[in-house]
């Protein structure tokens, strides 16, 4: 019986929950809002710039507002290429909340995270 170290199962186990969470969001109207905000914040923090498409999705105004700002701070969280374009097409959202938060994702995105003081 073989066992498997402890990084190989945090990465398989990190694999799984991605595409549970891709699942869930694709599945989009099946779940509440409630629900698909919590898979788009999993995502968000597990995720990579791969599922950037996915998760702008959710960014769109036809969602409430929670869920899409859930959304443009997964967008800051899995970073990437696309997830910054995406960012900055935000920047002319109707919703200034919105707005705001994408460029705050922006900066964080391109200033990288503060340094820590010691």
């Amino acid at each position: 019986m073989s066992q498997k170290s402890a990084p190989t199962e945090d990465h398989e186990t990190a694999a799984l929950m991605r595409d549970q969470l891709a699942q869930t969001l694709r599945e989009g109207e099946c779940h509440s809002s409630a629900i698909l905000r919590q898979a788009v914040i999993g995502l968000g923090r597990v995720g990579t710039p791969e599922y950037a498409d996915l998760i702008q999705l959710y960014t769109h105004a036809r969602w409430e507002q929670r869920l899409r700002l859930a959304a443009v701070h997964a967008l800051g969280g899995i970073g990437g290429e696309k997830a910054t374009d995406l960012l900055i097409g935000l920047l002319n959202d109707s919703d200034l909340v919105i707005q705001w938060a994408a460029q705050e994702m922006l900066d964080k995105l391109l200033t990288g995270p503060a340094p820590v003081e010691g």
